[in-house]
């Protein structure tokens, strides 16, 4: 019996090699698209987080001195979330040192951001 070598159709040799090309140009692309999608999660979680952070520390500066007290860990009212605490330092010449630290309560390791800010309680700064 004699074998023909025709020219139509691929041999299982081309059809590895052009699987095995696919398959280096696709795994770095999905690599990367995973990545970048990892990153943009972790950047608008941190941006949910700072800007609830702001927001309570608004309202504390607009409460006044007298809601200017230190407090543990509890939920925040406006975001479930999250979890924020409160540490006021009085400073020389009417200066308040205001840390507001606030993280996510359904993560156990949760990273705690921290915003600082100084404030007097005339809002004004004299020399």
């Amino acid at each position: 019996m004699k074998c023909r070598h025709g020219s139509s159709g691929f041999i299982l040799l081309e059809a590895m090699l052009a699987a095995f090309i696919l398959a280096v140009i696709i795994i770095p692309l999905f690599s990367t698209l995973i990545s970048v999608h990892r990153n943009t999660v972790w950047a608008d979680d941190n941006m949910q987080i700072l800007m609830v952070g702001q927001g309570q520390m608004e309202e504390l500066l607009a409460a006044g001195t007298h809601a200017w007290i230190n407090e543990d860990f509890r939920p925040s009212p406006t975001h479930l979330a999250y979890e924020f605490a409160v540490k006021v330092k009085h400073l020389q010449a009417g200066l308040y040192k205001i840390q507001v630290f606030i993280r996510r309560r359904d993560l156990p390791n949760s990273k705690t951001q921290e915003l600082a800010t100084l404030a007097t309680s005339t809002r004004r700064f004299w020399p």
